[in-house]
């Protein structure tokens, strides 16, 4: 019989079969508990991750940020449990863009609070929506990274990371009368596609190489899924407001002889004293500096000689040296833009044919060396314009539907092999300009279209040149690759006779798979199309 029999466990923060929470699931019902899964956005990826675990649990939606979702909370989980024994908090974002990768001192208010409200205070809004469930007592779990230092490029998630703690703390404080456990797991470095959206990352990966006294597996969740499925359990009745380290042991020691001393700090056995007089540990006293000689020592000393060989050789070294060093760098930054410009040249060709562009657009890697994430085969960020391309699309009239713009960004592109890629998270703007639209619509010329609001269109009708009318015209999404145009107002013109000019939709068939429409608004320049996916993949 496992530790967690009988338990039921509700388990946020599932994105992907790597994501901690997942495993944590996974050990959860390996020992006997009843697991309750959420997610947020694209819930039908969750649905298909969850079916993965050994037995596939219920899975509902869930925003932190929603008053309506957390006061649904108990509701929605009383449908599939009838109360709640644990509760794993796995949530947390900040914006990559602005919160992280080293803009702390310039990021604006709106991302700090984004941060905090979804990283730390959900800690506190989840578990008071749950605690009518856990009339029992019960224990709460929370995913946590160190935050007693500043780490590189983590910014204002460590900030959001040091309030979850205090949160912890007030929780375990207050909640104790009503048996209630909260307890955080700080776990090492792992990399899931959360991490992915940390600029820098890989440097928490060398550290952890080489400070881990037990060794750590960038990979491996399953010490981190165990460390909380036994806090979720009775085996710790008696702790609350803990935080425990699963990070082989990285953040509770100081330097030591395995771990490379920072250029500008002194080396062990070295004494930073020497060279003012005062004796280094088991050496020789050293003077202020190389002794003058006397006068009548200098005299007794003769004419000086003629200069050493050895000493002009000593004397070339360091400038040979000096510039063999500039020369390998200066290979190095050739080579690696040389190969940065090759591997635009494809990425650029797999996205035209994802797309199926009319022509090949302009494909920017972000991050420098760019040789270290050839090597990985993992880019952090890349950039997609175009614009004046076409692209195919359904529709009543022309085929072709024209974009007057695109700008992509993709986070976490991974290639594999030469002619396919994944990409974690894919947004994208595309522009289509009022004339465009017209023509895959079928529509006349004698009809001009201007943008009337939001995500309406006046088009104006003229007849034959002697008066002309304007009627009214809503744009909106019509599916995950579609979207449609329809009459809400026709003016005096008939309904039934406009509508079979202007009512019309556009699909687009050739979308990536992971990829659809999430928006669309009008603006002066003409209908703006957002596209975003996760887990998309583009191919040749």
């Amino acid at each position: 019989m496992g530790i967690l029999a009988g338990k039921r466990i509700l388990v946020t923060g599932v994105i992907t079969d790597a994501s901690i929470a997942f495993h944590v699931a996974r050990v959860a019902q390996q020992e006997g508990a009843t697991v309750v899964l959420t997610g947020f956005g694209r819930l039908s990826l969750v649905e298909r991750i969850a079916r993965r675990l050994p037995t596939p649990p219920p899975v509902f939606e869930l925003d932190v940020t929603s008053d309506d979702h957390l006061a649904s909370l108990a509701g929605r989980v009383s449908e599939h449990v009838d109360g709640l024994d644990g509760v794993l908090h796995a949530i947390a974002y900040a914006n990559p863009e602005e919160a992280l990768g080293g803009n702390f001192l310039y990021t604006r208010w709106p991302d700090v609070a984004t941060a905090i409200q979804v990283s730390a205070y959900s800690l506190k809004a989840i578990t008071m929506a749950a605690l009518p469930l856990m009339g029992g007592g019960g224990s709460v779990v929370g995913l946590d990274f160190d935050a007693s230092v500043a780490w590189p490029g983590y910014d204002w998630m460590g900030v959001a990371k040091a309030g979850l703690e205090s949160c912890a703390r007030y929780l375990a404080r207050d909640l104790g009368e009503k048996g209630v456990r909260v307890n955080l797991v700080a776990a090492g470095p792992l990399r899931t596609m959360a991490t992915k959206s940390i600029p820098g990352f890989d440097l928490f990966q060398d550290v952890w190489g080489t400070r881990a006294p037990l060794g750590w597996n960038i990979t491996g969740a399953e010490p981190v899924a165990r460390a909380c499925v036994a806090l979720l359990s009775d085996w710790f009745p008696a702790t609350t407001g803990e935080i425990v380290h699963v990070d082989g042991g990285a953040t509770r020691w100081g330097p030591d002889d395995r771990v490379r001393p920072h250029p500008l700090l002194p080396r062990p056995g070295r004494d930073r004293s020497r060279g003012r007089g005062i004796p280094a540990p088991g050496g020789p006293v050293m003077t202020a500096g190389p002794t003058r000689p006397l006068p009548e020592q200098r005299n007794a000393q003769g004419p000086p000689g003629p200069p050493s060989p050895a000493r002009g050789r000593r004397r070339r070294w360091p400038i040979i040296t000096a510039i063999t060093v500039v020369v390998i760098l200066l290979l190095l930054v050739v080579s690696d833009f040389v190969a940065k410009a090759y591997t635009e040249n494809q990425m650029a060709s797999q996205f035209q044919s994802s797309l199926e562009l009319s022509g090949r657009p302009d494909v920017t890697i972000q991050g420098f060396p760019f040789g270290t994430q050839l090597i990985a085969r993992d880019f952090k960020t890349v950039n997609v314009t175009a614009s004046n391309e076409t692209i195919n699309v359904n529709s009543v009239g022309s085929g072709l539907l024209k974009i007057a713009s695109l700008n992509a960004t993709l986070h976490g592109m991974h290639i594999h092999g030469l002619n396919s890629a994944t990409v974690d998270q894919f947004t994208a703007t595309v522009l289509v300009t009022f004339t465009s639209l017209g023509n895959v619509g079928g529509i006349p010329s004698s009809i001009t279209m201007t943008a009337d609001g939001p995500n309406q269109i006046k088009a104006t009708v003229n007849v034959l040149g002697l008066f002309s009318d304007s009627a009214t015209v809503q744009v909106s999404q019509s599916g995950p690759n579609q979207i449609s145009v329809k009459v809400i107002d026709a003016g005096w013109i008939p309904s039934d006779v406009l509508g079979n000019l202007l009512n019309f939709s556009v699909s687009i068939p050739k979308l990536p798979a992971g990829v659809t429409i999430q928006s669309v608004s009008v603006t002066p320049q003409g209908v703006q199309i957002t596209i975003t996916g996760q887990n998309t993949t583009l191919s040749q």
